[in-house]
């Protein structure tokens, strides 16, 4: 293939990818983008990105779900940096990672025994696979693209070092398996597949081995590293694992087969599976995978001790396997789900294409002038049909699982998620038949019943909400979110000692959340506990100084206190950050009224009334503004107003009687 025939499949091949993925732009964020993208608000500043390399709690909101991922972190501040919460920037993002990794792929083909039309073959097949879908519209899959990108970078890299020598490739390849491991987790099986091209590179010779031998040390030192920084995490997951080891190995066994038939015909893509936890070897479906995977294992043994045509290929499909452990061997809530195949299928797609070159020779030389081009573009058709399908699919949470429910119907997941879509929608009916069916599929799962019981409470049964709330206490004594809600509750009834109760529990395995603080000290105030409630709101403050809610509970306490001063400065700081905010900007004007300061507050309360003109509610301070100055007429008019609008008897009674004593002065 000539240079220009290249640079024209590129630029091909990057519009065409572009056509393909360009309707999923507007799609909508998703499942995990809501804790670490949207609530997420360590993401909110790029100042903090020094920490996201120590502070593994700042990949999400939710300490909980901490993860050690500072390069996709890094990646999102940048993007709200651009552009806040727009979220075509974020698909953006994520679809030009794809493309640099299908470069890559190109890169490391190039850097085997495969020709410029064989690597480019192989990119083709893993930029158009539908099973990539996934990873480009799911924004949170960054991390499995940007660690698969950088993951081929460091092997392309270290390959044109073997070949050529030159020093700097190998300190790119270091650096390059630097940031995957920052990405994503699974790029520790890098230095594996390095040793297994080593150690069956049939050229070496014997007096370069322990030479050549020494150079792969710096990729498991990386590792051991990598494996010391994030051994909490990685301890939890081994220490304490979601399922038996015995039913992970059985279950996965059946993931081989799966997995393979979703890459040869991924027409069933989901991004909840149907795909169920086995805990007997002696199953059937076990068994025949184990007879599966001994069966490929026995093919991909032949390959590599034999002829050089077969070799690499071999290799290549070792590897795809060896990049699949991780997720394997760790047991992990989601059993199997399609971008656990991103990185995979570039190495599945250069064995297919290596095959391809050296067993068919005489085809592959006219391979874009006979058949084969009818096959590629064939192949790019069909899938640019899927893909277009799932960009439709992933446009927004009620199309995305409502998929998932027709495809997995007895997966609990599917139907708690597509409850909570339609929640958001406002079809609280549907949600709730939703989350009751989630429940009776995994009455054992505590975020179940959460749900459930949130939808009982946005359709006013808060009685059984409650009890809901109760039962996923029952199965999990310290889920976080159904004690916050059952606090909430108790603020709202009025029994601020009981929500206190709950929310101590809560902060005892999240302490540094910086809402649950902000919640006990409401819950402090509503005691009467000011010096303990100011103590809360500030320590919220300082864990999370973007959070407005707690400068506005804040002011609320010192107006509380009679420091009108103090509230007033920190209604002003709500404000000048959130002009919007009618509850400040009403408060703001009750102060400065009690204050003295009837310019300011005339000012606040008709630009509360601009951004609100159905708050009537704001006429009240402004009429009292413009008696403090003298302007009866004025405050006389803004009285009428008020009294236009729904407003308390009392209130209404009090307006009328200085009504009265307006018209019987003559004004």
């Amino acid at each position: 293939m000539s240079v220009r025939a290249l640079l024209t499949l590129v630029s091909v091949t990057f519009f065409a990818l572009l056509l393909t993925y360009g309707t999923s732009f507007t799609n909508s964020f998703h499942y995990d983008d809501a804790h670490s993208i949207v609530e997420n608000p360590h993401i909110r500043t790029v100042r903090n990105i020094p920490a996201y390399f120590h502070t593994p709690e700042m990949f999400s909101g939710m300490e909980e779900r901490a993860m050690y991922r500072p390069v996709v972190v890094t990646t999102l501040a940048l993007n709200y940096w651009l552009g806040g919460y727009q979220v075509w920037g974020y698909h953006v993002v994520n679809f030009l990672i794809h493309c640099s990794a299908t470069a890559a792929v190109y890169a490391v083909g190039t850097c085997l025994s495969l020709s410029l039309t064989g690597a480019a073959i192989a990119a083709i097949l893993f930029a158009f696979h539908p099973v990539q879908s996934e990873a480009v519209n799911y924004i949170s899959s960054r991390s499995e693209s940007l660690a698969a990108l950088a993951f081929m970078a460091s092997l392309a890299f270290h390959l044109r070092w073997r070949s050529r020598g030159v020093v700097p490739l190998y300190g790119a390849s270091l650096l390059s398996f630097v940031v995957a491991l920052l990405s994503k987790s699974t790029a520790i099986t890098l230095p594996a597949v390095l040793l297994c091209i080593f150690l069956l590179d049939r050229k070496r010779t014997r007096e370069h081995f322990h030479r050549r031998l020494i150079w792969q040390a710096p990729y498991w030192l990386l590792a051991a590293g990598y494996v010391l920084i994030v051994r909490g995490i990685a301890l939890s997951a081994f220490v304490d694992p979601v399922r038996p080891w015995a039913d992970q190995i059985y279950t996965q066994l059946k993931a081989v087969p799966y997995y393979l038939q979703v890459v040869i015909m991924p027409v069933s893509l989901s991004v909840e599976h149907q795909f169920s936890v086995t805990d007997q070897i002696y199953s059937a479906t076990v068994i025949v995978s184990l007879f599966f995977v001994l069966s490929l294992g026995f093919i991909v043994f032949a390959a590599l001790c034999g002829s050089a045509r077969w070799r690499v290929p071999g290799l290549l499909l070792l590897c795809a396997f060896i990049t699949m452990l991780p997720a394997s061997v760790v047991p992990l809530n989601v059993l199997v789900n399609d971008h656990r195949l991103y990185l995979p299928m570039a190495l599945i797609g250069l064995a297919f294409c290596g095959l391809w070159w050296s067993r068919f020779d005489s085809m592959s030389a006219n391979f874009f002038h006979g058949a084969g081009k009818w096959m590629l573009f064939s192949f790019a058709f069909i899938s640019i049909l899927i893909i277009g399908v799932r960009n439709t699919t992933w446009r927004d949470g009620l199309s995305l699982w409502q998929d998932a429910v027709n495809k997995a119907p007895m997966m609990y997941r599917s139907h708690m998620h597509l409850g909570g879509a339609q929640e958001e929608a406002g079809q609280i009916d549907l949600a709730l038949v939703s989350y009751k069916r989630a429940v009776e599929l995994a009455p054992e799962i505590a975020e179940a019943h959460y749900n459930h019981a949130n939808g009982l409470r946005l359709y006013g049964r808060i009685s059984d909400a409650r009890e809901v709330y109760k039962n996923s206490l029952h199965v999990n004594p310290n889920y976080r979110p159904s004690l916050v809600n059952l606090a909430n509750l108790e603020l709202d009834a009025g029994r601020p000692q009981m929500a206190e109760k709950h929310l101590v529990r809560a902060l005892e395995s999240a302490p540094n959340v910086a809402s649950l603080r902000r919640l006990l000290g409401v819950a402090y105030r509503n005691q009467r506990r000011y010096e303990e409630a100011a103590n809360m709101f500030q320590q919220a403050i300082a864990l999370d100084p973007e959070n407005l809610e707690v400068y506005y509970n804040l002011a609320n306490l010192r107006f509380d206190q009679g420091r009108l001063e103090d509230a007033s400065k920190l209604y002003r700081h709500v404000l000048q950050h959130n002009s919007a905010d009618l509850r400040a900007a009403y408060n703001l004007c009750d102060t400065t009224v009690r204050l003295g300061q009837f310019h300011e507050a005339i000012q606040v309360c008709k630009e509360g009334l601009r951004l609100s003109p159905g708050q009537g509610k704001f006429y009240y301070p402004l009429a009292q503004a413009q008696e403090g100055l003298g302007r009866f007429r004025d405050a006389a008019n803004s009285y009428r107003s008020l009294l236009q609008g729904d407003i308390p008897s009392a209130l209404r009674s009090r307006v009328m009687k200085k009504l009265d004593r307006y018209k019987s002065a003559g004004d």
